[in-house]
């Protein structure tokens, strides 16, 4: 198998400099001596604006606490193969998210792709329950139990677990949720906190090429512990009166910085 060179180019200081077109900046990217593969790029707008696209990004790649688009993929041997999921999940970060372009249009069989993660499930061991292409998980927490939904979106597994939902939301309910995601987006690996469609969710997107037992375990992994740092507080932030008082500090708070 002929392997596609690496798009971006290694720097003095040992980090990888990625040149994005589509937002006339330069991304870097780190291989970490702890097994994951780590790229950033700072964002400009308004970040609630931002974190609303970022569930059109069907790659690894997530809108944090800065506003920054951050990107990373775990790897046990292969970093190359890593560097190179990082290096897409970035350029198409750019794309959908900081330039809100449209997304990408994939003509993946998601037979295929379902197929892949089925073999993938199987070797991990995983129990879930299946309905054609969408699989369910129920994920422990060590706290509660998360459902996890899965599916295939193009050529990726998107995993998925709703935290709070909503018909209507408050002004500052919805700035508060946008906040704590942004903060939380910053602090966890491999998942995102998103919100779109009267819910709020956590969620991991692996390209299908990528799918091994052990990923998927870190995957799951990562689930686990956004939906324990973030499901109590989604839902108390859906009530106006905490959600302004939330506001409120962390105004002040950014004021005493």
């Amino acid at each position: 198998m002929i392997e596609t060179p690496l798009r971006s180019t290694l720097s003095a200081n040992g980090t990888r400099r990625l040149k994005l077109d589509a937002v006339s900046k330069t991304a870097h990217i780190v291989t970490g001596s702890n097994g994951w593969v780590y790229g950033m790029i700072p964002a400009a707008g308004d970040a609630a604006v931002l974190l609303g696209r970022m569930p059109e990004a069907m790659a690894p790649v997530r809108v944090a606490e800065g506003p920054v688009l951050l990107a990373e993929m775990p790897y046990e041997t292969d970093a190359a193969g890593a560097v190179r999921t990082v290096e897409s999940a970035l350029e198409l970060g750019s794309h959908a998210i900081l330039n809100g372009g449209a997304p990408a249009i994939y003509n993946d069989d998601p037979e295929a792709v379902s197929a892949a993660f089925v073999s993938c499930l199987e070797d991990s061991g995983v129990t879930y329950e299946r309905n054609e292409h969408q699989f369910q998980f129920r994920l422990e927490t060590g706290a509660f139990q998360q459902k996890i939904t899965a599916e295939p979106r193009g050529s990726n597994i998107l995993l998925r677990g709703d935290l709070a939902r909503w018909k209507e939301v408050e002004p500052d309910s919805a700035g508060a949720l946008a906040h704590f995601l942004l903060s939380l987006n910053r602090r966890i690996r491999l998942a995102r906190g998103s919100v779109a469609g009267g819910r709020v969710g956590v969620e991991v997107v692996l390209p299908a090429s990528t799918l091994r037992p052990w990923l998927l375990e870190k995957a799951l992994g990562a689930l686990a512990v956004a939906a324990r740092l973030a499901r109590r507080e989604c839902a108390a932030l859906l009530d106006a009166e905490i959600a302004r008082n939330y506001l409120e500090f962390h105004k002040g708070k950014e004021k005493q910085q």
